[in-house]
């Protein structure tokens, strides 16, 4: 188990391996392993009969598994299945009719034809925003990212593996629900999503427009230094490597102001 870095309440970070714990959790409070679980109280009362959390799928679901593919060197080559060991946060293996039944259970407060899988109450705790980076940015729910899109709220969350990459949207106000899946990495989800928010839910013409900053000289200085993510290596080997993944914030000439992307580090320059 890693050391704790941050004491709880006191930041948030995105992690699978605090998806994998509570997994864990349902696993020794149950008394049954997490497939299992989840398969009998979530899976089963949804009608989710093509979706399933085992490594790999049972043999009546493996069949009709996709092959992911990965670009490389001009070309789409088929990947082997990849097997994790933080289950509970990566590996169900699903198709979108089943996960219309758990957005429908989503939209209808847990509730999907006459089963139940979570209360209502609970539900609406889900969705809602628990934290923020700043008040004017999207937030986290449990278990969902938030997005503002065109003035939209919506809560959803991504999954991205070698080979795959899938969607999941939600906009409870509007009793909609969108999941996108396809074999390859890169996807379709951004673009898509982008296209359909324009389409049905354009910006309103009349409405204010955003007014652009234009800060002062000492306002800008203020960020000026070096940063690093949150999730920095402090106990392995790999924070040997973890200064050159740092962001420099630096003041460059006067009315230019550059973006320096690398894969061993990141400069930003304003003016």
């Amino acid at each position: 188990m890693p050391p704790i870095v941050w004491q709880p309440g006191r930041f948030y970070s995105y992690s699978n391996h605090a998806i994998a714990l509570l997994g864990y959790l349902v696993e020794q409070i149950s008394g049954r392993p997490y497939q299992d679980y989840i398969n009998a109280n979530i899976l089963q009362p949804l009608d989710m009969q093509r979706s399933s959390f085992a490594q790999p799928p049972p043999p009546d679901l493996a069949d009709d598994l996709a092959v992911g593919y990965q670009y490389h060197k001009g070309n789409y080559k088929a990947v082997p299945y990849l097997y994790l060991n933080i289950a509970p946060a990566a590996s169900l293996s699903a198709t979108a009719t089943d996960m219309a039944h758990f957005m429908i259970a989503h939209l209808q407060q847990g509730r999907y034809q006459n089963q139940r899988i979570l209360e209502a109450d609970t539900a609406k705790l889900m969705h809602q925003t628990h934290f923020k980076p700043h008040p004017k940015l999207p937030g986290t729910s449990y278990g969902f990212r938030e997005s503002l899109v065109n003035n939209m709220r919506a809560i959803g969350h991504l999954g991205s593996l070698r080979g795959y990459s899938s969607s999941l949207t939600l906009m409870p106000d509007q009793n909609i629900g969108i999941f996108i899946a396809s074999n390859s990495f890169s996807g379709i989800h951004s673009k898509f999503l982008t296209q359909f928010f324009d389409y049905y839910f354009p910006v309103d013409q009349n409405s204010t427009p955003v007014q652009s900053l234009d800060p002062s000289q000492v306002e800008l200085e203020r960020f000026t230094g070096t940063y690093r993510d949150m999730e920095y290596p402090r106990h392995t080997l790999a924070k040997l490597a973890g200064s050159f993944k740092h962001i420099h914030i630096k003041k460059g000439d006067e009315g230019n102001r550059t973006t320096l992307n690398s894969m061993v580090a990141r400069q930003a320059y304003f003016g």
